[in-house]
C-alpha cells in the first residue's frame, strides 16, 4: 500500500493542474503593458515636421483658391480712340474745291470741326487733301499719346482702296498726294474704312462751308504741307 501511495503521490492532483494553468496565463495578461512604447510612435515623427502639424488637404485649399483668384496682367490699351471723318468737294471737277475734317472721340465728343478752301482742284485731289489735313490735326492731338488708335472714315472708295493698297494710283498729282498721305499715316496707329455719304454728312458740310466762306489754310499748316512737298495754289 505504501508503494502504491507513493506512486499516486508522485502524480499531481487535479487541483495542482488547475493552479498550473492559472499561473501560466498570468504572464500573458501583462502583454498590453509591453505595447505602451509602440503608442509613442507618432511622437517620434514630430521632428520630421519640426514640431509643426503636417498640412492636410483642407489646409492646401486656400492656396489653390488664391492661385485661381490671382489677378492676371492685362495688356496696356490706348486711353483714347479718335474717329476721323474726311471729305473733299469740287464744284466743277476741277473747280472751287474744299476739304472737310471732323474729329471726335469714340464717344462722339467733338474735338475738331474744320472746313478749308483749296482753290481749284479735282474732286479726288480734294479728297486726298482732306485726308492729309486731317493727319496734321491728328498729329497735334496725339503728340502726347502716340499709341492712340485712330479710325479714318471717307465716302471716297477710290481714296480708301488706294490707301489700303488695293487700287493702283496712276494720276501724277494723286501719286504725290498718295505718297504724302502714307508718310503721315506711318506715324499713326490707324485704320481706314469706306462709309456711305449718309454717315459722312458732317465732313461734307464742312468742306462746302470752306468753299462758301473761302476759309484759307492756316500759315502753320501751309508750312507743314510745303515741307512735305504739297502746295495749295
Amino acid at each position: 500500500m505504501e508503494k502504491q501511495l507513493k506512486l499516486f503521490g508522485s502524480v499531481p492532483s487535479k487541483k495542482t493542474k488547475t493552479i498550473i494553468i492559472k499561473s501560466s496565463k498570468k504572464p500573458a495578461a501583462k502583454k498590453p503593458a509591453t505595447k505602451k512604447p509602440a503608442a509613442k510612435k507618432p511622437a517620434t515623427k514630430k521632428p520630421a515636421f519640426k514640431g509643426s502639424k503636417k498640412p492636410s488637404s483642407q489646409d492646401k485649399k486656400p492656396a489653390r483658391d488664391a492661385i485661381k483668384t490671382a489677378p492676371t496682367k492685362q495688356p496696356a490699351t490706348p486711353a483714347i480712340t479718335l474717329v476721323v471723318f474726311v471729305d473733299g468737294a469740287a464744284r466743277g471737277n476741277p473747280g472751287h474745291a474744299g476739304a472737310g475734317v471732323y474729329i471726335t472721340t469714340q464717344d462722339r465728343v467733338s474735338l475738331i470741326r474744320k472746313g478749308y478752301y483749296l482753290l481749284h482742284k479735282t474732286n479726288n485731289q480734294a479728297e486726298y487733301m482732306a485726308l492729309i489735313l486731317a493727319c496734321l490735326h491728328v498729329q497735334e492731338l496725339i503728340k502726347h499719346e502716340p499709341s492712340t488708335r485712330v479710325i479714318f472714315n471717307s465716302d471716297s472708295q477710290l481714296l480708301v482702296r488706294q490707301i489700303q493698297g488695293l487700287y493702283k494710283v496712276r494720276n501724277e498729282v494723286l501719286i504725290t498726294l498718295h505718297r504724302v498721305a502714307l508718310k503721315l499715316l506711318r506715324n499713326i496707329n490707324y485704320s481706314i474704312r469706306h462709309v456711305m455719304r449718309e454717315e459722312n454728312t458732317n465732313a461734307d458740310k464742312l468742306a462746302n462751308f470752306g468753299v462758301d466762306k473761302k476759309i484759307k489754310i492756316t500759315q502753320a499748316m501751309a508750312g507743314a504741307l510745303s515741307a512735305l512737298g504739297v502746295t495749295v495754289d
